[in-house]
């Protein structure tokens, strides 16, 4: 189950590892990518697909800023900018809908986002 596993970061060379439940084994080693090297558009903008982890279903496509992508990764829940309320939103604030996030990806050209997330209602 993906919530028993634990994860490293090496900040020096960029690299997480996502290990098993017991620490032992290396399940996932993936390189980072520096927000700086993300491709926002004219606006600060860049796409996020959000997906869920485990059925693979497309559940929101929205539009983050730094600071959006920033707080997605500090809560480890989706937070996207409202390009027509023109604020930070938190998906299930008011539906209840909570994206939890497993992994964030970046396109091969760094112009996209996909966030794997499981999906549970806060109530």
């Amino acid at each position: 189950m993906l919530a028993n596993n634990a994860y490293g970061i090496d900040l020096g060379t960029r690299t997480i590892k996502i290990y098993n439940a017991h620490g032992d084994n290396v399940l996932v080693e993936k390189n980072m990518i520096a927000i700086e090297e993300l491709k926002f558009d004219k606006d600060g903008l860049i796409p996020a697909i959000v997906v869920d982890a485990l059925t693979k279903d497309v559940l929101t496509v929205a539009y983050m800023n730094k600071e959006s992508l920033e707080i997605t990764m500090r809560e480890k829940r989706t937070c996207f900018w409202s390009r027509s309320r023109k604020e930070l939103w938190r998906k299930g604030e008011t539906s209840g809908n909570v994206q939890q996030v497993v992994s964030i990806s970046t396109d091969c050209d760094c112009d996209t986002r996909t966030n794997k997330c499981g999906s549970k209602p806060t109530n």
